[in-house]
């Protein structure tokens, strides 16, 4: 969303930008969507950009380059493509500098047409085409090659809707506003936002679970005022799941409990703790007021067995050549919670932390899937 943002009040203010200010603002783009790729580790980020600079921006840089600027746009979705299928790689580690290198190739054999005449009275002829059409040829391939584009980057575990934005806004903005501060600032706008925003969600949101992480707890708690109410969540014998069923299955069970927690009404925040510990910040709220939003969590996760597939897999032969369903098994899956409020701590947050704490380990000892407060 912050991105469309951009991209949508960057659309008036880019083009108003004077022409002897393009190669300063393009080469200030392309170098912090480098350094913050190289920071973040995003290749992926940094290759987009960089083919993106080169295919929209190299005429402005080079007069000699306009000649090629059709056959780039052409072939911009197909590499794009060919980018987000292959797995991340650090921009400088030697994955991330074979792809560099397969890349300049690629573009680097477009010159080659250009020294036999025959290629160069074609590519005048296509261009004379691509003028008369209503759209023009590179135009119609990245609209046609959007579907594979959207799935592609869309499947990405970070950052896919923003590549996806700079794809498309680049696609439309060369048929519709082909000036270099529209056609590549914006996107590159949008690949910066990207890796920022990734940024943000690795330093701060648990990759497992997709909750706010500690280090985001202890931001929160450090900004709570008034009247809070924190609430511990453990899972119950959890280290015995793990050594029945197998760490895969502790994982499934660490998804599931957090989609539950994270579901947390009366303004509830809920964030991992660590571990298979996770807990509830209710702002503006006590531990009596925070305790029946606690109880249905509880309720929640405990009306929801797990269920466990067997170790050998999903589906196994079965007779006659055809499939049936592995053996599956109901476990019940419960928490124990411990809830303390900013009432009776003069200790600041941590002091709140550990009396929750307390009070978890206390509904542990009266028999667990319990709350205490």
């Amino acid at each position: 969303m912050i991105a469309i943002i951009i991209g949508a009040l960057s659309l008036n203010l880019f083009t108003q930008i004077p022409e002897k200010l393009y190669q300063p603002i393009g080469y200030t783009l392309i170098l912090l969507i480098t350094l913050l790729s190289m920071w973040f580790h995003k290749g992926k980020s940094f290759l987009i950009g960089l083919i993106l600079t080169a295919t929209f921006l190299s005429p402005w840089f080079h007069p000699y380059l306009w000649r090629l600027r059709e056959w780039m746009q052409v072939s911009y979705p197909l590499t794009v493509f060919v980018i987000l299928i292959l797995p991340n790689r650090t921009p400088f580690g030697r994955g991330g500098l074979l792809r560099l290198l397969g890349i300049t190739l690629f573009y680097g054999s477009f010159f080659i047409p250009f020294l036999i005449p025959f290629y160069t009275s074609f590519y005048t002829s296509l261009s004379a085409t691509a003028i008369s059409m209503t759209m023009t040829p590179h135009t119609m391939i990245a609209l046609f090659s959007l579907p594979l584009i959207a799935i592609a980057a869309l499947k990405q575990q970070s950052n896919g809707l923003a590549i996806l934005l700079a794809f498309l806004s680049s696609a439309l903005l060369i048929e519709y506003n082909p000036t270099p501060p529209t056609v590549v600032i914006i996107p590159l706008l949008f690949l910066i936002v990207g890796v920022l925003d990734s940024g943000y969600k690795m330093a701060f949101n648990d990759d497992l679970t997709s909750l706010p992480n500690r280090r985001a707890l202890n931001e929160a708690m450090s900004s709570a005022h008034g009247t809070y109410a924190l609430a511990m969540l453990d899972i119950d014998h959890f280290k015995k799941f793990n050594d029945t069923f197998g760490h895969d299955a502790g994982d499934d069970v660490l998804r599931k409990v957090s989609a539950h927690i994270g579901n947390v009404r009366g303004g509830g925040k809920a964030f991992r703790y660590g571990g298979e510990e996770f807990t509830i910040l209710f702002q503006g709220k006590s531990a009596e007021d925070s305790l029946k939003y606690c109880e249905e969590v509880r309720e929640n996760i405990a009306a929801s067995p797990f269920i466990v597939r067997s170790k050998k897999g999903r589906k196994k032969p079965g007779k006659k050549g055809r499939k049936k369903s592995a053996p599956s098994k109901s476990v019940p899956v419960t928490i124990s919670i411990g809830v303390a409020d900013s009432r009776s701590q003069s200790g600041g947050p941590s002091e709140i932390i550990k009396k929750a704490d307390k009070l978890l380990y206390k509904a542990k000892k009266g028999g667990r899937n319990r709350v205490e407060k």
